[in-house]
């Protein structure tokens, strides 16, 4: 079993599927949003607790089975309603999330 996928994973530019279940991952690297043509991933049976926010730029990212992990990120109200409702609160989320850090990064600039 397998507990990580390395950085490099964003580098497989023409997977399209990624099946990594059953293993003992508790983290997917960003550069998962990296993988433009994937269409289905399966990540059930793992540790995840969270889903990069990467995931949400996966423009062909059809099935996304995250079954039996303990996901805190997106909230598992938002994980019932399957794949593309999950990839729409990681885009807008992550909007948010860049928005909140580039506000921080502008008011410490501001208090120097």
């Amino acid at each position: 079993k397998i507990s990580t996928l390395p950085p490099e994973i964003g580098n497989l530019a023409e997977l399209s599927i990624l099946n990594i279940k059953s293993n003992e991952i508790n983290k997917l690297p960003d550069e998962i949003g990296d993988l433009f043509m994937l269409q289905e991933i399966d990540v059930s049976h793992n540790m995840l607790a969270e889903l990069p926010w990467t995931m949400g730029t996966l423009p062909c990212l059809e099935v996304l089975n995250v079954r039996h992990n303990p996901l805190v990120l997106p909230p598992k109200p938002i994980i019932n309603k399957g794949t593309a409702e999950i990839l729409k609160w990681l885009r807008l989320n992550e909007y948010k999330h860049t928005k909140a850090r580039q506000l921080g990064k502008n008011k410490t600039d501001r208090q120097r």
